[in-house]
């Protein structure tokens, strides 16, 4: 059972489970840099730290079962169960769980003084960077993606403003000539009134 393991305050599942989410963190930013590193790039300093805290994570859970599969199925259970399963970290420690079960032999002494935690490692990390590589690029895509629909919807706006200001000039323009209209036939309606007075004033000074 797992009194091998609880029996040690360093390897309660729970505070096992808060190391490896910190653990996985890092190794989500190390994937990352990994994939986003350029050709002709050292990009080995990614993968070297990923190795060496891995390395670290796995001897630790081996050699406390004493090499016993069983254990270690059953240890790594509890501790990805005290993750919650709608985080990211959950599917990882799962994964890290499986693959440190399928790489132990049935002789608990051989896996005790040969396990090949570098082999481990090297799997872990050729899923776990290909994997990340995956979501940085569909995270890229959907960036771009949303960058490409707020440009449109900015286009559109802008565009929209610009038809309202110039319907809104052409109101002012034909609200300008009907008033301009509107002077003149009141200024000729004017003078034909002033005419129209003279008129009335000649003809009567004639009669008077």
């Amino acid at each position: 059972g797992r009194g091998f393991l609880a029996q040690n305050a360093e390897m309660q599942p729970d505070r096992v489970a808060k190391t490896l989410m910190k653990v996985e963190q890092e190794w989500r930013s190390q994937a990352t840099a990994f994939s986003e590193c350029s050709a002709g790039e050292d990009c080995s300093g990614a993968a070297a730290a990923f190795q060496k805290s891995c390395s670290t994570v796995v001897s630790a859970v081996v050699r406390a079962s004493s090499g016993r599969r069983d254990n270690v199925v059953e240890y790594m259970n509890d501790v990805c169960t005290e993750i919650a399963e709608k985080d990211w970290r959950h599917g990882r420690c799962t994964d890290m769980g499986k693959l440190i079960a399928a790489t132990m032999k049935e002789d608990a002494y051989e896996n005790r003084e040969n396990f090949d935690t570098a082999g481990l490692c090297t799997k872990f990390w050729a899923r776990f960077s290909k994997e990340e590589a995956a979501r940085v690029e569909q995270e890229q895509k959907a960036q771009a993606d949303a960058d490409a629909a707020a440009a449109k919807a900015d286009e559109a706006a802008r565009a929209a403003e610009t038809k309202r200001q110039a319907e809104e000039e052409a109101k002012a323009e034909e609200a300008s000539k009907k008033a301009e209209e509107a002077a003149k036939v009141a200024d000729a309606a004017a003078v034909k009134a002033t005419a129209e007075e003279e008129a009335a004033k000649e003809k009567a000074a004639e009669q008077a």
